[in-house]
């Protein structure tokens, strides 16, 4: 006679060793997209990004700020991860 053997999970994990973060935006009627790789184990944020909708760098400093701290800002939950 077999008998159903139990199991018990200790631990489980799914470890992803970078991301990217990408928040768009818009300031003074235009929109703006700022982007970072988050690359785990210690490297934190990588350089962010900013461009305008034309896809074309953006060197403005008050633009290359607010993208900035959107994405130091940014919440990473359930709602803000696309698998």
């Amino acid at each position: 006679m077999k008998t159903k053997q139990e199991y018990r999970v200790i631990d489980q994990e799914a470890w992803a060793s970078s991301f990217v973060m990408y928040v768009t935006f818009e300031y003074n009627e235009k929109v703006y997209t700022a982007q970072s790789q988050y690359i785990n184990g210690g490297w934190g944020l990588d350089d962010v990004e900013v461009y305008d909708d034309n896809r074309d760098s953006v060197f403005d400093e008050d633009v290359l700020s607010i993208g900035e701290n959107l994405i130091w800002d940014m919440e990473i939950n359930k709602d803000t991860i696309t698998y």
